[in-house]
């Protein structure tokens, strides 16, 4: 359990600390905002799937595949949507 925990943390920590240095910099006026709708582009569009895909390359699938993880997930998923629906169904008076 703390594996796929570290796991995740390894993959996205380092995108949200770059984030992170990004909104400390523009807070002390250190770079404009041309600059950090740049950097978002650069980090969204290109390093975090790279880093992402890096991480994922790196994993034996055949070691952590779970079906009662996956089978939990899709379970739940499709008890939210039709919870959603039928919430959605008696609050929304104008459906247009």
């Amino acid at each position: 359990m703390y594996d796929n925990f570290i796991f995740s943390l390894g993959s996205a920590l380092p995108i949200f600390l770059v984030m992170f240095m990004g909104y400390i910099l523009k807070r002390r006026n250190i770079v404009d905002e041309s600059f950090v709708r740049q950097a978002n582009t650069m980090v969204f569009n290109l390093a975090l799937p790279i880093k992402l895909f890096s991480d994922v390359s790196k994993t034996s699938f055949a070691e952590s595949f779970d079906w009662g993880f996956i089978l939990f997930v899709v379970i739940g998923t499709v008890i939210s949507v039709f919870i959603a629906a039928v919430f959605a169904r008696f609050s929304v008076k104008n459906p247009a």
